[in-house]
């Protein structure tokens, strides 16, 4: 004997059924950022705030937030996309994120990645000259 499918998907229960979450937005997306694990995940503290440096221009605003995810363009990565034959820096270390930001003799910002975060003045300038080299 056949058996006929169920009148109604599982997803279309009726509403009077469904569960009500009367978490607001921000409430679910602090607790959401709270569990989730990112790389320097540390600097930002207030998830539902602009982080500073929001009204930059667009080329240093794309470099500092590539500077934050870890993930911008860095001889390491374009290597290992088979972009440039050779994942060292100028200096001869291997050129990550890290290593321009806190290392590398020649573009390190001598204040560390908290205070670039932080973008002040120096920070500013600082972007400002990494995005002409790269």
């Amino acid at each position: 004997m056949l058996e006929h499918p169920p009148l109604r998907l599982k997803s279309r229960a009726p509403i009077w059924q469904t569960e009500i979450n009367n978490e607001t937005t921000e409430c679910l997306w602090k607790r959401r950022w709270s569990q989730t694990e990112t790389r320097n995940q540390d600097l930002i503290k207030e998830p539902s705030i602009k982080v500073p440096g929001w009204d930059f221009k667009r080329a240093q605003w794309t470099t500092l937030n590539r500077i934050r995810t870890g993930q911008g363009r860095c001889n390491y990565l374009l290597h290992k996309w088979g972009m440039v034959d050779s994942p060292l820096c100028e200096c001869g270390e291997i050129q990550n994120i890290t290593h321009i930001v806190e290392t590398c003799p020649f573009t390190k910002f001598e204040d560390g990645l908290v205070k670039l975060h932080e973008c002040g003045p120096a920070a500013a300038k600082w972007l400002e000259e990494l995005v002409v080299q790269l």
